[in-house]
């Protein structure tokens, strides 16, 4: 039956903790942490996705098509994510984002690179606001709803399930990570709430400071450094760059003699550079080996951090395999 009351504009979303992992899960809900936008659906009898911060995203046509469409007049507000696949089936934010920013797709791009919406949530229902009911009881709700479309799905939740147990189904398929959810909780609207906890999975890798780039304040300051590892091939590629690195400022100092006494004419990378990036940049020896954890490899890091210096052979910084494999 379509509703007579439309819904409202939707609010900030709920938002997950970074905190430790409960030792127990009991009274926990976990859902699966999937790589893409976080997006809310305003239906009735059409439809309407928002991004976290309330812009209006016309960048997916077709999944406004679709809730209105599973919908069939019924208004609702939606928490989900946004996500396209890569050509193994799993998210990829990389391919997302040639989506994003389009807010006038041409077909031949939603055809290229089709995105879903996974949604997890319910806060508004037939002119009911629902964000004081429980998880379970508002994820009963949209179970109910029967979103029956090819561009829409309710990803999977599981009670009381060891964190370790989604850990390992999250690293088999190479997702971002999980969220634990107590099964009793409200939806805090723009809160980042301790009922939501929130695990990401980082990879690893081994990378050489080949370059740096001053602070424009202060041009004796590192404010980026250029990342290099060897390919297949033995070929030294440019692989992104890194501004977070947990150093003092004494560890910060020293890293900046390090790299003058490496000081390096030209460019050690076979590949070019973006012009960006290479008109500022000075030009070290790969000799120093840095440690980096990453979300994702897709040519370049995605959120990488450094995390220190290793005493190792240069030769072992190893492009990773792309998507974090």
């Amino acid at each position: 039956m379509a509703s007579t009351l439309a819904a409202p504009l939707p609010p900030s979303p709920m938002l997950a903790s970074v905190a430790p992992l409960p030792k127990d899960a009991t009274g926990y809900c976990a859902e699966l942490k999937w790589d893409g936008a976080r997006g809310l659906a305003r239906v009735h009898t059409g439809a309407e996705l928002y991004s976290r911060n309330g812009h209006n995203l016309r960048s997916f046509p077709e999944l406004c098509d679709a809730l209105a469409t599973a919908l069939d007049g019924r208004s609702a507000i939606l928490d989900g994510e946004i996500v396209a696949v890569d050509h193994h089936g799993r998210p990829s934010f990389q391919r997302l984002q040639r989506r994003l920013h389009r807010t006038r797709p041409p077909a031949r791009l939603c055809t290229a690179i089709p995105a879903t919406f996974l949604v997890f949530d319910v806060l508004f229902l037939d002119g009911v606001d629902v964000t004081r009911l429980s998880y379970l009881q508002r994820r009963a709700l949209l179970e109910n709803l029967e979103l029956d479309h090819p561009r829409l799905a309710i990803p999977p939740s599981w009670i009381d399930v060891a964190s370790e147990t989604m850990l390992s189904v999250a690293a088999e398929f190479s997702l971002e990570g999980f969220i634990l959810k107590r099964s009793n909780s409200t939806y805090q609207p723009g809160r980042r709430s301790p009922d939501w906890i929130k695990y990401v999975r980082r990879e690893r890798a081994r990378v050489l400071l080949c370059g740096w780039i001053p602070s424009r304040s202060n041009p004796d300051v590192v404010a980026t450094l250029l990342l290099g590892a060897y390919d297949r091939a033995g070929a030294l590629t440019y692989c992104g760059h890194v501004g977070s690195f947990g150093l003092t400022t004494r560890l910060r100092c020293a890293l900046h003699e390090q790299l003058v006494e490496l000081a390096c004419p030209t460019s050690p990378f076979t590949d070019d550079l973006p012009d960006s990036v290479a008109s500022t940049a000075q030009w070290v020896w790969p000799q120093l080996v840095g440690l980096v954890e990453y979300r994702e490899f897709n040519g370049r890091f995605r959120h990488p951090v450094l995390k220190g210096f290793m005493d190792t052979d240069p030769a072992t910084a190893k492009l990773p395999n792309k998507c974090g494999h």
